[in-house]
């Protein structure tokens, strides 16, 4: 069975099972998100001015689902749907069911 979890000084760590990768990243759909931007004007430019754009803000959204920030992989339910809550994912990480199919099929 791969390893789709590790624990380092009490904090349990994602290990993707294709790539090995560490980040697990949500996929929002519905999102509200919002980037500041300010104009500072720039004579040497011939639109006179260029656009800085701030950090980005997530107001809301709704997990589509996770993914490894590596290569994608995506934890799947049994039936085969993408695992889009928090308790599912946990339990996912802690019997990672139909796993094998998983990879076989990404």
């Amino acid at each position: 069975m791969k390893v789709t979890k590790t624990c380092h000084d009490g904090v349990i760590m994602f290990v993707c099972p294709k790539c090995g990768g560490h980040k697990l990243e949500e996929v929002l759909i519905n999102a509200h998100i919002e980037t500041p931007i300010t104009f500072q004007v720039e004579p040497s430019r011939t639109t006179g001015m260029r656009m800085i754009y701030g950090q980005t803000t997530c107001i809301e959204g709704d997990i589509e689902r996770y993914q490894c920030s590596a290569c994608g992989f995506t934890p799947s339910q049994e039936d085969g749907d993408p695992i889009c809550d928090d308790e599912a994912l946990e339990e996912w990480l802690n019997n990672p069911v139909g796993i094998e199919e998983q990879l076989d099929k990404d």
